[in-house]
């Protein structure tokens, strides 16, 4: 019989933006969804209606309006066991934004 050793190497990533067609979407609204070994991170745009007219068309034009629609405009799939490094990045990189967009104190009243 062989005996096969295993060799582990680090092999660093080389990360690439814009290769593939990807654009960026704003999204207002998410859901997420999970099953037995993934969650399901589905981003959502919901653009309000053109409503334009005097005050009277205005009024009526929204008196019509039943519902908005909220287009997919991505959706990705995760494994399971990324999700709490995903949660971790998120809330770290939130802190880093509260923390810069808060107003420096000089000491001074």
């Amino acid at each position: 019989m062989c005996d096969k050793k295993k060799v582990a190497k680090e092999i660093p990533v080389e990360w690439e933006q814009d290769s593939n067609g990807v654009i960026t979407r704003y999204a207002t609204n998410f859901v997420i969804q999970h099953s037995e070994n993934e969650f399901f991170l589905s981003f959502y745009e919901v653009r309000p209606p053109l409503v334009l007219g005097n005050d009277q068309q205005v009024k009526e034009r929204l008196e019509s309006i039943k519902t908005v629609k909220a287009e997919c405009v991505g959706r990705i799939a995760i494994s399971a066991k990324k999700i709490p490094s995903i949660i971790g990045a998120i809330q770290t990189n939130y802190s880093n934004y509260i923390k810069s967009s808060q107003p420096e104190e000089d000491g001074k009243e």
